[in-house]
């Protein structure tokens, strides 16, 4: 079933974007220039030349249209580096962006009758940038490419690499691998990439940071951790001083008496009146003896109250 549903992709992308003859590839650079030539050579009975691009399988915007005599007209608000040549009725590109990518198709008028279109692939070659590991054993350097290359080669300081059994290539040159980094190897790395439209090339820069696992990402990391340990361990500081003054302030006020010794000595105390809860009538002699007791107890209770004001209890008769 794979191979239906990309046979039904394959017709529907000749239906919208690969009608019409030459589907010609045309390579670039990025910043370079790229020239789109037509697919026939009847430029001379040509009477209207359209220019298109695709912006998906679907839909396309027109850019550039001419008409004899001599009238050209930009149909984009784009147009800052896209020309047109109206000797050859080809459309030149300049100043490529990775935008710039893409299906452009071509049709041309010949007495007022338009012919098949022609469609032009343009490839833009760029070298993204340069993954690089933050292990000093083994380093490994990435030349992230986009686009198709003919030559990939890896520079130092501007110069090739000396010979090294400590450095290897994979993936067409795109890896570079060095086993153990050391001093000798510092300095700023290029990948270079070029084909027949031009060179593009990447750097960056190896120091002892990058070697020892400390590269810029690495860095941001490590700060990012230092921050998060020194905020925790300030939490933690200010929790432990809260709950230190908290506990002497509390052992503080238990230690404090609650009344001073002048309070002490003015304090009056209030006795409660004496009721007698048993409703059932005392006899007579029990209620002698009740009030006998109570005299006493009203003498021990008076001179205990006269030794505390340091006087002297009444005689008793």
């Amino acid at each position: 079933m794979p191979g239906v549903y990309f046979l039904i992709l394959i017709i529907l992308h000749g239906a919208f974007v690969g009608r019409g003859v030459g589907g010609q590839t045309v390579s670039g650079v990025l910043h370079g220039r790229a020239e789109l030539h037509t697919c026939r050579g009847h430029e001379q009975n040509a009477t209207r030349v359209e220019w298109s691009k695709y912006r998906n399988s679907a839909s396309k915007r027109l850019l550039y249209t001419f008409e004899k005599p001599n009238i050209t007209e930009c149909r984009t608000n784009t147009c800052t580096n896209i020309y047109f040549d109206i000797k050859h009725l080809s459309l030149i590109v300049a100043n490529l962006t990775a935008e710039d990518e893409g299906i452009y198709e071509e049709k041309t008028f010949v007495h007022n009758r338009d012919t098949e279109p022609c469609n032009i692939n343009l490839s833009v070659l760029s070298v993204l940038k340069i993954a690089v590991s933050t292990s000093r054993c083994p380093l490994t350097l990435r030349c992230e490419v986009r686009g198709d290359f003919l030559d990939l080669r890896w520079l130092r300081d501007g110069l090739p690499l000396p010979e090294d059994q400590r450095i290897s290539f994979n993936e067409k040159n795109r890896t570079m691998r060095v086993s153990c980094l050391n001093a000798s190897d510092w300095g700023t790395y290029t990948c270079q990439v070029s084909n027949a439209a031009g060179t593009s090339e990447a750097h960056v820069n190896i120091t002892s940071d990058v070697g020892t696992g400390k590269g810029t990402g690495e860095k941001e990391n490590y700060l990012i951790l230092i921050l998060y340990c020194s905020g925790g361990t300030l939490i933690a500081i200010l929790t432990l001083c809260i709950i230190l003054f908290y506990t002497c302030k509390c052992e503080c006020e238990c230690d404090k008496p609650l009344l001073s010794k002048e309070e002490a000595d003015t304090l009056q105390v209030d006795f409660l009146p004496h009721i007698n809860t048993d409703l059932t009538k005392p006899k007579v002699s029990q209620q002698i003896t009740d009030k006998r007791q109570l005299a006493e107890d009203f003498r021990v209770v008076f001179y205990t109250i006269a030794d505390t004001e340091n006087k002297q209890p009444p005689q008793t008769t």
